[in-house]
């Protein structure tokens, strides 16, 4: 047998190799033990081994709870860590050469864990028992037991919280606050990235990077956060925070199947390189078959109904010191196919792209960040189902931030510097005629100081200045709390909140087409305010108005001067009035009416047209009270009540330019002078038509358009700031634990109104596009070992108006029971199924206008981590 040289070299390498492992193995050590809780083995239980508080080894406790771990002689530190249980570090655990440490550790249970450590609250590192807000946590077990669509979905049973499902992956949520179909009201972060999209300011389900692999906690603020967070927060604030690879390395994978055709996998990877730095890269893909909804006749295409994205992070840690490490995060979201919703329609996108870049750093209480978010959708990747218009999309936002603390006798001050400059990038398709001024700058300073007046009382005093290069005035946000803790494991707020939201770039610049009226020859445009508001020409004896049948020219307000397109445009449907007289005004009136968006129709409103202002910022004046606190030795209580006013509330898309048309019953008495009296009401109907009568709309003969609009004959739909919107609300929620594998909890929300009818010609009617009322119970089951666990739930949402643009009508109450189970697989050391069953009862019912119908969702999750 002849053997090459290259196999000669092969095998030498090959036996080197194996002589060189087996010479690091002598030389190296370990550590092992068993892992109990109460005397019974513990399986299931991650276990570091720690140097310089670098993890330098970890191992998994398999069923028999005993575990072992590699490593070079040193000294290190033990940590054990297993959801439900205390953590125990075990200190000084030296490791010698070619031995074995033995370290046995005992868990003890802990379902009540009260005081987490929270950052989204004060923006800093606290108790949640110390915080001075309304916050909930969401931690990494329940993230865990939950088989999700959605990252939101995580916060969906979170109390207080209004979440409204558009689908399988669309979702919108708010915190005592105004939902709708794009609302930017709830200020969403993702490791302390703001993650709204640029050009909308709208915080987008499907362009949120983190999965359930990643996830470390997802925090929850309800209420205004102005004061530390300045615009946007005025509804509260939603963080997902993701693992470090420092704290977590390891490789995790997830494949997900179920109903609807539905498919999704995620993973996530991160190594630790030495003890400065260490890197993870996660990423996801989703595919599913949406919901039927509705048939929309205002839709000139057919919605895809494929729902898919695709989504991926990279991230490098560098530590400088024990204290001190930057962090450098880029990401990139893909909506491969979905039906999204706004204020004026729906919207069918493929391969829209939301991409983000950020470096922050933090040594001690210095905490330093900039980021961009960037928009990638080019031509035809959004495309209005309304126009079949598409839109362009290459908008960013550059955001630097800044802030410190230190402590002063017993009192903690935190201050810090915000920056955030928008420039919207449409390319004419989304901002029209403002498409080269449309860029703004915010920014903002703050400071809170935190004060323990005695052992048991706390005094919190925040305030926050912020300018807006688009608006006049510099806002004021300030804060003020008080914490009192009568003992341990017990706490009482109360507090005060001015908040602020400054508007949008849609809010100022918007410039979109958003319907036709076909056969009439006028166009329906959503326009944002501009920095003077709109004024309505008045010197034409009066208001005048601009007619498609006259172009070019402002007219007086006479319908009748008009008489001969009426008598064109009825010739066309073969129908000659063309030897009856062209009346005048004092033979026939004129009336003015406004589009309808519920149902194309046209309603009679004054005289008076109202000018539309410019835009103010809204101003929230917040008070709350709350308990939250172990209940003797198994009950935790959360309760808060609230009162809140909204000032310069700026209202939906609403129509702002009336229609002119001929009024129906003086034209029916002139016409009954040339023909019968029954064709001359038939033909009035026809031609004034009937207010509120889709069968009988008119034709609508001249716009009444501001000054500034070229003398556009276009109907306008825009914002406005309207009069104050006063609330009152509680948050409850209870959580017994039975023993320590049973749980029950329960939430209740209450809203003292969620309809505002309008009080002012050209304003709308308001709706908080939430319940009054809001419920959810659930049990929870685990084995002791936590290797097994099942939970029911049930959750009841109130119905509710809808008022959101175009979107106008009843959202009918709904309640719906879900079941998750899931169960460690045996001798696959630390893999998991999970199954979770949405809707069991297929209860069809839709979340908002225009939403698919949803119904029974099963999913299946095989979850391997190592």
């Amino acid at each position: 047998m002849t053997r090459h040289p290259s196999s000669r070299w092969l095998m030498c390498v090959a036996l080197l190799s194996l002589s060189l492992a087996a010479n690091a193995f002598a030389q190296s050590g370990g550590v092992g033990g068993t892992v109990k809780s109460r005397g019974r083995a513990l399986p299931s239980v991650r276990i570091y081994a720690l140097m310089a508080n670098a993890i330098r080894g970890e191992a998994v406790a398999d069923e028999s709870g005993t575990f072992r771990i590699q490593l070079p002689p040193g000294e290190y530190s033990l940590v054990f860590r297993l959801p439900g249980y205390a953590q125990v570090r075990v200190d000084g655990v030296g490791v010698a050469a070619a031995g074995e440490k033995i370290v046995n550790a005992d868990l003890d249970p802990q379902p009540v864990e009260l005081n987490k450590v929270v950052v989204s609250a004060g923006r800093r590192s606290e108790k949640l028992l110390d915080v001075a807000a309304s916050v909930s946590v969401v931690d990494e077990a329940a993230i865990q037991r939950r088989v999700a669509t959605s990252p939101l979905d995580h916060v969906a049973s979170t109390p207080g919280v209004d979440f409204a499902v558009q689908g399988l992956q669309g979702r919108q949520m708010v915190s005592r606050g105004f939902n709708g179909t794009f609302g930017p009201s709830l200020l969403m972060l993702s490791d302390y990235r703001n993650a709204a999209l640029p050009s909308v300011r709208a915080s987008l389900s499907y362009f949120l990077t983190p999965n359930a692999d990643d996830l470390e906690r997802v925090e929850v603020v309800r209420g205004p956060a102005s004061a530390l967070y300045g615009s946007n927060a005025a509804d509260g604030v939603v963080h997902f925070i993701t693992k470090s690879p420092f704290d977590s390395p390891g490789t995790s994978t997830s494949v997900t199947g179920g109903s609807r055709s539905l498919f999704e996998g995620t993973g996530r990877f991160a190594s630790i390189v030495n003890d400065r730095f260490a890197f993870k890269v996660s990423g996801s893909y989703f595919r599913g078959r949406e919901w039927e909804a509705p048939p929309q006749p205002s839709e000139q295409q057919a919605r895809d109904p494929i729902a898919e994205r695709a989504s991926a992070e990279l991230r490098a840690d560098y530590r400088f010191s024990p204290d001190a490490a930057a962090v450098l995060t880029v990401g990139t979201a893909t909506a491969l196919r979905t039906v999204d919703y706004t204020m004026i329609g729906t919207y069918q996108l493929d391969n829209a792209r939301a991409d983000f870049a950020q470096l922050r750093f933090n040594r001690g209480a210095l905490f330093a960040q900039v980021y961009m978010n960037a928009a990638k959708s080019p031509a035809g990747s959004t495309v209005s189902l309304q126009t079949l218009q598409t839109a362009i999309d290459h908008s960013t936002t550059l955001v630097g931030q800044i802030q410190n603390g230190f402590d002063i006798g017993r009192s903690n001050i935190t201050y810090g510097l915000d920056m955030v400059q928008t420039n919207p990038r449409t390319e004419g398709t989304v901002y029209g005629r403002n498409e080269d001024d449309d860029s703004s700058i915010e920014t903002g300073i703050f400071a809170q100081a935190s004060t323990n007046l005695s052992p048991r009382l706390q005094l919190v005093g925040a305030a926050r200045f912020d300018d807006h290069s688009r608006t006049d005035d510099v806002v004021f946000s300030p804060r003020l709390a008080m914490v009192f803790t009568p003992k341990s494991g017990q706490r009482f707020r109360v507090s005060y909140n001015r908040a602020f939201s400054t508007p949008t770039p849609g809010n100022l610049f918007l410039d979109v087409l958003a319907a036709s009226l076909d056969p009439l020859p006028y166009s329906i445009r959503a326009v944002g305010v501009p920095k003077d508001g709109f004024q309505f020409a008045r010197d034409c004896n009066g208001l005048c108005m601009t007619s498609p049948f006259a172009p070019g020219q402002r007219l007086p307000l006479d319908a009748t001067i008009l008489w001969p397109a009426v008598v064109a445009f009825l010739r066309t449907s073969g129908v000659d009035i063309s030897g009856i007289p062209a009346p005048k005004a004092t033979d026939v009136g004129t009336e003015l009416r406004s589009l309808d968006l519920r149902n194309g129709t046209f309603a009679v409103v004054g005289p008076t047209v109202n000018d539309v202002s410019p835009l103010l910022p809204t101003i929230t004046n917040s008070f709350e009270a709350g308990y939250k606190g172990l209940v003797g030795q198994r009950l935790v209580f959360d309760g808060s009540v609230y009162a809140t006013q909204r000032k310069n509330f700026i209202a939906p898309l609403s129509v702002a330019t009336p229609n002119v048309f001929l009024q129906t019953a003086s034209l029916a008495a002139y016409l009954g002078r040339f023909i019968p009296a029954a064709q001359a009401a038939a033909l009035a109907a026809g031609i004034g038509g009937v207010a509120g009568n889709p069968q009988a709309p008119g034709i609508p003969l001249a716009t009444v358009s501001p000054t500034d609009t070229s003398g556009g004959t276009d109907i306008l739909l825009t914002y406005r700031n309207v009069g104050d919107v006063k609330l009152w609300g509680a948050d409850l929620s209870a959580e017994f634990f039975a023993n320590e594998h049973l749980t029950f909890a329960g939430a209740y929300s209450w809203l003292s109104d969620n309809l505002f009818p309008a009080t002012r010609p050209g304003e709308t009617d308001l709706s908080t596009n939430t319940p009054l009322n809001k419920a959810l119970l659930s049990a929870r089951a685990h084995t002791s070992t936590r290797d097994a666990s099942v939970e029911i739930r049930g959750r009841h949402v109130g119905g509710f108006r809808m008022v959101d643009g175009v979107w106008n009508g009843q959202v009918d109450g709904f309640t719906v029971a879900d079941i998750e189970a899931g169960i460690a697989i045996p001798g696959m050391g630390d893999a998991r199924f999970s199954l979770t069953v949405q809707n069991i009862a297929d209860n069809r019912h839709a979340e908002f206008l225009s939403a698919p119908v949803l119904g029974r969702l099963v999913l299946a999750r095989v979850q391997y981590r190592r």
